[in-house]
């Protein structure tokens, strides 16, 4: 038996409500901002936010008063009985989607309006969030007020835009807690980063053209570091260094297809793709990798380092990674014990894909896997020997085969593993909301009656 089916979970006709759980709201809207001209109009950025799910309430404990939605540019319009309440947006994994960023949204996350500004961004969440002004955010920036409360975007100041991109990537989601001390220090590690990329390269540096990448540890230390910025699915294949074309690593979730193939080795270059001493033409179209076969890659998620793309006559999910995927990566206690993950795989058997989705919340000596409706729990430990995660899936079911996990890769959205008993890569999310919208997409092209 295969030792995923006990953590096989089928959510087809689940629907995706996480944004909006007060359905006893007042005052429900889809407003299309300016309808009455006596509402207020308020633009949602770090880049413009569409569909973010937009909550009056009096108080973070009360049910919405009113409810509306964004629109393509961010915006949405508020009735004046409502403005000085406390308006918040959540932008939902999955579901809302950035200007900035390929697809929907990878990170569920909330963002505070404070009362005197019709913007809402991360730096009203951090003010309104804290004891801190937008007076004082801007001062430890070293940016002008107007320019922090100014839409940022259409205005193309890069170097806030960035800030905000990176404190975006910091906030939580349906939460209004003081996380300031943190996010200050965000702010203070990318403003390092920026001083001396200014330093380096001048102070007309094009400040879109990279992504701060920020780490935290366990001591809660900050470090800010910079990266390529991916903008299109050309930016994360056609990567380079010294004029030096690198490849990119792919790989299939589905067992029989990774048997066949193993870790594929590719570089993409002027239309060309090249892999040892074959080489193939291909063409972009969106997040759509055309080949001259006909062979078509659908691309689901993509993001600095890591992408996800179904093959679209094969139906299989795949992996791709600018470094290598490793298949005996070590875990470690704090990145499970206390933490959530959401696990999608292929339980198939043969070629034909069988998308999966399990819930899986580690405690100290114990996870809970949740399975639909159902859950059950069972030990775990980390090996001290080899660092794999060993999942004693046998005290559930007599007979089934444990499951020992290597870590591979991650980024700040997922976690890939290595299942050594199936011999392949498994993914786990920490945003369910977007979990579940990889395992609908996926599952949607794998039943799809392309070739």
């Amino acid at each position: 038996m295969n030792n995923k089916n006990v953590i096989a979970l089928a959510i087809a006709g689940t629907v995706l409500v996480g944004c909006n759980s007060d359905s006893d709201s007042n005052s429900n809207s889809t407003s299309n901002p300016g309808d009455n001209p006596e509402n207020s109009t308020f633009t949602v950025i770090d880049g413009y936010i569409n569909n973010a799910f937009i909550c009056a309430r009096e108080t973070v404990e009360e049910a919405c008063a009113y409810t509306t939605t964004t629109d393509v540019k961010g915006q949405f319009s508020l009735p004046p009985e409502y403005a000085d309440m406390l308006i918040t947006a959540d932008i939902v994994g999955g579901l809302s989607s950035d200007s900035d960023t390929l697809g929907v949204s990878a990170h569920s996350y909330t963002m505070i309006a404070v009362n005197t500004e019709q913007l809402i961004t991360p730096f009203t969440s951090i003010a309104k969030m804290s004891d801190l002004s937008v007076e004082d955010i801007a001062s430890e920036i070293g940016v002008t007020v107007e320019e922090l409360t100014s839409d940022y975007v259409a205005s193309d100041d890069t170097k806030v835009h960035l800030y905000a991109r990176t404190l975006a990537s910091q906030l939580n989601y349906k939460s209004v807690e003081d996380a300031s001390k943190t996010l200050m220090s965000v702010v203070k590690e990318t403003k390092s980063l920026i001083e001396q990329l200014e330093q380096d390269h001048g102070s007309d540096f094009d400040f879109s053209t990279i992504t701060v990448d920020i780490e935290i540890d366990y001591n809660g230390n900050v470090n800010a570091s910079s990266l390529p910025r991916v903008s299109n699915l050309s930016d994360f294949l056609e990567i380079s260094k010294d004029s030096q074309s690198l490849p990119i690593y792919s790989a299939s979730l589905n067992p029989s297809y990774f048997d066949q193939e193993g870790i594929f080795l590719a570089t993409f270059k002027d239309g060309a793709t090249t892999s040892g001493n074959e080489t193939w033409k291909y063409e972009i179209d969106g997040l759509q990798l055309i080949f001259e076969d006909g062979e078509v890659d659908e691309f689901i998620y993509v993001s600095n380092h890591l992408a996800l793309g179904v093959v679209t006559g094969d139906k299989d999910l795949n992996i791709y990674a600018q470094q290598d995927l490793i298949t005996n990566g070590k875990f470690t206690e704090n990145e499970l014990v206390g933490k959530t993950l959401y696990f999608v795989a292929d339980d198939s058997t043969g070629v034909n894909p069988d998308p999966m989705f399990a819930e899986l919340k580690f405690e100290e000596t114990s996870v809970t896997i949740t399975e639909g409706v159902e859950s059950f729990s069972v030990g775990y430990e980390i090996s001290s020997d080899t660092g794999a995660l060993h999942i004693r899936l046998s005290e559930e079911s007599v007979g089934d085969n444990d499951m020992v996990m290597y870590r591979s890769l991650s980024n700040q959205h997922m976690l890939i593993g290595f299942d050594q008993s199936t011999q392949t890569f498994v993914l786990n999310f920490y945003d369910k909301a977007f979990a579940e919208k990889i395992y609908q997409d996926w599952s949607n092209l794998a039943s799809s009656d392309n070739n």
